[in-house]
């Protein structure tokens, strides 16, 4: 899969080039949810799987599932752990209802919190258990970092060590 992270910069753009390559099924879309974001992807890229860009709370998952887009599920954002968007109740729901939840433990700015404490410089600064474990505890179906071998690593032992 290609992380299509900043797919709002160029939508007609991106989706066609992703068509000429024969990559439609290869992608994973991801926007803010305006209704100026949800309208470009339905008029772009329908085809290809969309993660909704969600903050704190998600109140897009219930009505994007009847909307014309290849709703796939959420990145979800949060300065706490306590936000809804992450909490225990919500991430059953979205496996309920076939939906996954992506995480992000990129810090890009410091200023702006989108994983509480969950993040590649915890990770990398001594605690992966809090860095990306915590993912894999609350069930979340993907990660996104910047220390791929390293992240792969940490999770290759937490699957031997649970065997």
């Amino acid at each position: 899969m290609v992380n299509l992270d900043k797919f709002w910069t160029a939508p007609k753009a991106i989706a066609d080039c992703v068509r000429r390559h024969g990559m439609a099924d290869d992608v994973l879309i991801k926007t803010g949810t305006t209704e100026h974001d949800l309208r470009r992807v339905e008029e772009t890229a329908p085809d290809m799987r969309f993660l909704a860009i969600v903050r704190e709370k998600d109140d897009v998952s219930q009505s994007l599932r009847g909307r014309r887009l290849r709703f796939a599920g959420i990145e979800a954002l949060f300065q706490t752990d306590d936000a809804p968007v992450v909490s225990d109740e919500h991430i059953a729901w979205l496996h309920q209802n076939g939906l996954c939840i992506w995480g992000n433990a990129i810090v890009y700015d410091e200023r702006a919190v989108i994983a509480g404490t969950h993040t590649d410089d915890t990770a990398v600064t001594g605690d992966p258990d809090t860095g990306w474990g915590w993912y894999q505890k609350k069930g979340f179906d993907l990660v996104q970092t910047d220390h791929l071998a390293a992240a792969k690593a940490y999770y290759e032992r937490q699957r031997h060590d649970d065997v």
